[in-house]
């Protein structure tokens, strides 16, 4: 079945062992590199990899082939084909266990036409800015002002997806919990969970939400399902019936004893199995909708759209607005409008390094690390005027001198829930005044 959805997949998928070795690959990779499949397996993947940059990607291909925790990562490289020419990629994947094995599973994506696109957009804005300090006519300056918001705002919109976002290091690692990259995410349609056990299907499944917009978070069983559904608000969750520990019949009816709302959560059910008494046993335990293996995009984002409101607000975290305006106004008086536009970029980029700290923080238990984190984000989102960052790390830092570690604990879980959304209403407000 899995190899089946593998083969099936639009998109190129590799596993790749600690070595470097390829271990296995399905059509599209062997489409996208050119080569034959017995001239891919057993290949070092680094072979792969194309000049001038060989050098550079072979040491993020090793760092990524390292990398300790099971946890999704991102790295772009550049890929070389049997013919001899390079492309830039991305690789997005896990490290699994398998036999005994440590293997890296990842998918491979093209992105060449969204480098050549920023880099044609890129000419076109610094010709725009020369033309603008020569002499014009109101009307020819009124004109190629529009095209400069134009181009300003293709590049907005590539810099929204993973495939068109530059990274100043190339390489991104992301939690169980989505963080903030160099580029702000955009507004999400919703927060996911997703619980299944096989990571070929994690990795396939997340691809395909995410591209349409949703937040994804992963857990691998019925138990770990229910517990982070005691820890977070999520809108919907697409349940494997068969997991471990406990599986999809059983952990949906735990949920549906839950107190308060997360009781009533749309639950999807995902199965191999389409027989009618199936269906009827998921329905019988409480799910809503239910899907059959292996996943169609289509399929899949017609029932989670089905269950889901169009249009999902961002979660409370407190009374009142996100953003104290007369901070910020203040702000705006007592500095020139280049130096507080580079200074909400720098607070944004450190956001993003603190709340990656306090993820790792609490995957190693380092409740002093994440009391430092929570004390430096309370000082800098109050600087800024970001009252529920504020007010949440104010809490988190307080617990955590209180030794208060439970309520520690769910207050770092869900600080990504009220950070993403204040973040990108603070950019979106100085993208309007650039």
């Amino acid at each position: 079945m899995e190899r089946a959805i593998i083969d099936g997949a639009a998109e190129a998928i590799i596993t790749i062992a600690s070595s470097g070795t390829v271990e296995l690959c399905n059509l599209a990779a062997i489409r996208l590199f050119g080569y034959d499949h017995s001239e891919i397996i057993g290949r070092d993947f680094r072979a792969l990899l194309g000049s001038p940059l060989a050098r550079q990607d072979s040491f993020l291909l090793q760092n990524l082939l390292r990398e300790q925790q099971t946890r999704v990562s991102r790295v772009q490289l550049t890929g070389s084909r049997k013919n001899g020419s390079t492309f830039p990629m991305e690789l997005v994947g896990s490290r699994i266990e398998f036999d005994k094995q440590r293997l890296f599973v990842g998918i491979i994506r093209d992105i060449s036409h969204s480098h050549e696109i920023r880099a044609y957009i890129d000419t076109l804005l610094g010709n725009l800015g020369r033309l603008l300090e020569t002499s014009l006519s109101s009307e020819q300056r009124s004109l190629a002002e529009t095209a400069v918001e134009a181009g300003k705002a293709i590049l907005a919109i590539t810099a929204e997806s993973p495939a068109w976002a530059g990274n100043d290091s190339g390489y991104l690692n992301e939690g169980s919990h989505s963080k903030l990259t160099h580029q702000i995410v955009p507004a999400r349609r919703g927060r996911i969970l997703l619980a299944e056990d096989s990571q070929v299907n994690q990795i396939l499944t997340v691809a395909m939400l995410e591209k349409a917009g949703y937040r994804v978070d992963i857990v691998s069983n019925g138990l770990e399902a229910v517990q982070a559904l005691r820890a977070l608000p999520y809108e919907l969750v697409l349940m494997d019936v068969a997991m471990p520990a406990l599986d999809g019949f059983q952990a949906t009816a735990q949920i549906r004893r839950l107190p308060g709302q997360q009781n009533r959560v749309p639950i999807i059910a995902i199965t191999g199995d389409s027989h009618a008494q199936v269906r009827e046993r998921c329905s019988a335990v409480g799910m809503n909708d239910c899907l059959t293996k292996p996943l169609d995009q289509a399929q899949l984002l017609a029932v989670v759209e089905r269950w889901l409101p169009a249009a999902t607000s961002f979660p409370e975290a407190g009374s009142g607005p996100a953003l104290d305006w007369e901070i910020l106004r203040q702000l705006e008086t007592d500095t020139d409008p280049a130096l507080l536009d580079r200074a909400v970029s720098l607070f944004i980029n450190e956001t993003n390094n603190r709340l990656r700290h306090i993820g790792e923080a609490l995957a190693s238990k380092d409740w002093t690390r994440v009391k430092w984190e929570a004390h430096a984000l309370k000082s800098s989102a109050g600087t800024f005027g970001v009252k529920r960052l504020h007010q949440h790390a104010l809490r988190l830092d307080e617990a955590c001198q209180q030794s208060d570690w439970e309520t520690a604990l769910t207050l770092a879980k869900s600080i990504d829930e009220v950070a993403i959304p204040d973040l990108e209403m603070l950019t979106h407000h100085y993208g309007q005044q650039r």
